[in-house]
């Protein structure tokens, strides 16, 4: 059941992003935000921190296909290995390779997504013209916006497949409890995507720290200024949304809360009946 429900995310997953219909609003927002990346001079830096994050992916999808793959040695004997044998680990391989790509360009998004924040948190510090942070701020909430419509089919994709899968696992467990080996390659995915989900959330309580940030910098010439600041950044209630849904930790650890109670309940209720 997990590797049907990671087979569908992959699919719903490319049509998410526009792969498979035509469609460019993720392709779209990575592009706007790499120009912006490119005229604030950080560029270079966001290279290389997408860079560690491409690493990493490609590290989770190669531990994971090793992983099936040592599952499926170890379940057939050595005489009985032939070349169908090894055809559900690749299309796992298949699989969790279209997975791991929707993550990165997930992660990407995410990542250029807080570097705009820190990058204009760092030129208010320096030059403390909180009047012109005002436009810099309208710029920045218009590229948060258009991010997160760009990202919000993939984020509801991403986010559904994680849930789904650790239901099946639990399901799958239930019903055979001698697969739980079989079941750690899906789980070291589901660890990368439950990265993904926290770093999105992640940008939103990013941006609701700013105000306090600005409220403490020094501001003797122009204290009407900063707190005129302060108020614009906190009343336009900038983050990551999806589908007018804004996305911060609490509310995903209110998610998890409820998922965790509804697992915990079905568990119980297989485990009590005779």
């Amino acid at each position: 059941l997990v590797d049907l429900v990671l087979n569908a995310g992959a699919v719903f997953g490319l049509l998410a992003c526009g792969c498979l219909r035509v469609s460019r609003g993720l392709a779209n927002s990575n592009q706007t935000l790499l120009m912006f990346a490119k005229k604030k001079l950080y560029l270079e830096q966001l290279n290389q921190r997408q860079r560690w994050d491409a690493g990493w992916c490609l590290a989770m999808w190669g531990l994971a296909v090793a992983e099936r793959l040592r599952d499926a040695l170890f379940r057939v004997p050595t005489e009985l290995r032939a070349p169908e044998t090894f055809l559900p680990v690749v299309s796992f391989a298949v699989t969790s390779g279209l997975l791991a790509a929707l993550l990165f360009s997930s992660l990407r998004i995410c990542l250029s997504l807080h570097m705009i924040i820190d990058n204009f948190s760092s030129d208010l510090f320096y030059t403390a013209d909180f009047l012109d942070a005002v436009e810099n701020w309208n710029m920045l909430q218009a590229l948060l916006r258009s991010s997160s419509s760009g990202i919000q089919h993939l984020f509801l994709v991403l986010l559904t497949t994680m849930l789904a899968a650790v239901t099946c696992g639990v399901i799958d467990f239930l019903h055979d409890p001698g697969c739980q080996t079989a079941l750690l390659a899906p789980a070291i995915l589901l660890a990368g995507l439950a990265r993904f989900i926290w770093r999105a959330s992640a940008v939103t309580d990013h941006t609701e720290q700013l105000p306090s940030f600005v409220n403490s910098m020094s501001a003797e010439a122009s204290p009407e200024h900063r707190m005129y600041l302060v108020q614009h950044i906190f009343y336009s209630q900038a983050g990551l949304y999806v589908f007018e849904a804004k996305i911060t930790t609490g509310v995903l650890l209110k998610v998890a809360y409820i998922f965790g109670m509804a697992m915990f309940a079905l568990v119980t209720k297989v485990v009590t009946d005779p």
